[in-house]
């Protein structure tokens, strides 16, 4: 039991500050909810509470149908701190493209994930935020195949000027890191438009367009090479979606789409042209079914989640 109320379930993922579990919330007729704990010896530093308890203020700046609703933000005993979230029952991006072959998703439902990936940031960027940590490891996708961004751990204010964060220290995971992100320099909401571009990429061809030994290698690259070819795509990739995944990732942000409902609309103005048939508008955003997609028309879907 965690907290005298939290009673642990499963372990669903650990990373470099700590842990999520699924659990049954006592207090809550044993609702299932997930936690995420700072390990112990994290939470002897003060600016990793902070940063902890700083997640939590941000995150519930974002009531969004593509992003996982948090709680609260808690301590048990003997130095644990912990945040309530919505549990999702589902998979994330990055076990997704880690499927066999034949379970590996369609050109339209890559369309279907980024399209709602860009809903979310749009939604949380006009709200101030930043997510900074954009990657397959934090797209989650419920059993509804409806896209949930989580972890925003390393998110901030965009005209914040409480930094958590040493000054000349890069925050993010560096595989989808923008060349300003390495350098230092200040950042705006364009870095999570270079990431969406790195994801795009990887979601067609199943590979990082780069890799490196090391973390200085991989920031030469970031900064100064340009986009690979699409290397062994797994299905024919359009010229149009090759120009958006390269206007993504443009190395300076002023070359860069300008907004992700820029990008959204660039995704729309194609969409129906990859089988994806009209559809009665709807007020919301309908859920495509992983391997069996149900009728989807993006310019709709694109008035749903901007409006």
């Amino acid at each position: 039991m965690i907290a005298g109320r939290y009673e642990v379930l499963n372990a669903l993922g650990q990373g470099a500050m700590g842990e999520v579990v699924r659990v049954a919330d006592h207090a809550l007729e044993k609702e299932v909810i997930a936690l995420k704990i700072l390990y112990p010896k994290r939470a002897r530093v003060a600016s990793n509470v902070a940063r902890f308890r700083r997640e939590v203020l941000l995150a519930r700046k974002l009531t969004h149908h593509n992003v996982v609703q948090v709680f609260d933000f808690g301590e048990a005993d003997k130095g644990c701190y912990y945040i309530s979230m919505e549990y999702i029952e589902g998979t994330s991006l990055a076990k997704w493209l880690q499927a066999p072959p034949s379970e590996q998703p369609t050109f339209q439902e890559v369309l279907y994930v980024l399209y709602q990936i860009c809903g979310a940031l749009h939604f949380a960027h006009g709200k101030g935020v930043i997510h900074r940590d954009l990657k397959p490891d934090n797209v989650l996708i419920d059993i509804h195949n409806i896209v949930k961004l989580t972890d925003f751990g390393v998110a901030r204010l965009i005209n914040d000027t409480q930094h958590l964060t040493a000054a000349g220290k890069s925050v993010g995971t560096v595989y989808y890191m923008a060349p300003e992100q390495f350098t230092g320099q200040e950042i705006d909401h364009r870095v999570d438009i270079y990431a969406l571009g790195i994801m795009a990429y990887e979601l067609v061809t199943g590979q990082r367009p780069f890799e490196h030994e090391n973390i200085d290698g991989l920031a030469t690259m970031h900064l100064t090479q340009a986009l690979p070819n699409f290397k062994n795509p797994r299905f024919d990739v359009p010229s149009w979606y090759r120009s958006f995944v390269q206007h993504c990732v443009e190395k300076h942000p002023d070359h860069r789409f300008k907004s992700m409902a820029e990008a959204a609309d660039k995704l729309a103005e194609h969409g129906s042209s990859y089988g994806i048939p009209p559809t009665e508008g709807d007020e919301e955003a309908q859920p495509a079914k992983v391997k069996a997609p149900q009728k989807i028309n993006l310019m709709t879907l694109w008035r749903s989640i901007f409006s």
